[in-house]
């Protein structure tokens, strides 16, 4: 495993209760409401999918778990760790993943495999020069599932620089900003951009496809 992948400590360690999108962030956000508006459900969306989903959570996870470590993300990382554990992915699964032997082991499915890959790719900007990766995506994945994939990737990568970049750690004491986003007002701004629901889909993932 390279330095890229090191380990973030998020495994074996006491759960605090699940947050899709963590204090840090939404203490941050907190601070921006005009803009939080139209980004929480975004993100949302892009981790917890909605009733029309055409990833499963299992995948979908995984795909964003390749995404944090290739943005060398601990906030990020931390937050898909625990999503992983409570989809019943194990320590094991999560490790691979994180580390170089993804695209090698026969723990993974083959769509999760493909979901992985795409958004290895899409993480590194290798997404349109790599044709045989767009090919194996597109064997498992329909068109709207290949678009849904790619915008989830893609938001998390946006995720990951931000977190990166605002140097949160996956503590709202740590971070330095304000307390979080109350929960009603988050369901407020997913019922603004999407449907009332969204948030609660988004906290409450479902361990088989939608």
């Amino acid at each position: 495993m390279d330095g890229a992948h090191a380990h973030s400590g998020g495994l074996g360690q006491a759960r605090a209760p699940w947050d899709p999108l963590g204090p840090g962030l939404t203490g941050c956000l907190a601070l921006v409401p005009r803009s939080a508006r139209w980004l929480v459900p975004a993100l949302l969306l892009a981790l917890g999918g909605g009733e029309r989903s055409r990833i499963d959570p299992r995948a979908r996870t995984l795909a964003l778990l390749r995404v944090a470590c290739v943005e060398r993300s601990p906030y990020w990382r931390v937050r898909l760790e625990r999503t992983a554990d409570s989809l019943g992915i194990g320590p094991e699964e999560v490790e691979v993943v994180e580390s170089d032997d993804w695209e090698l082991t026969p723990a993974l499915e083959p769509r999760e495999r493909a979901a992985v890959l795409w958004a290895d790719r899409v993480a590194r900007r290798l997404a349109r020069r790599d044709r045989r990766a767009h090919d194996e995506v597109r064997r498992w994945f329909d068109d709207e599932g290949f678009v849904e994939l790619t915008l989830a990737a893609s938001l998390t990568v946006m995720a990951c620089r931000l977190a990166n970049a605002l140097r949160l750690e996956d503590s709202s004491e740590a971070s330095g900003f304000p307390s979080p986003v109350p929960t009603e007002l988050l369901r407020s701004w997913s019922g603004q951009m999407f449907d009332g629901s969204l948030f609660s889909r988004a906290a409450h993932p479902r361990s088989g496809s939608p």
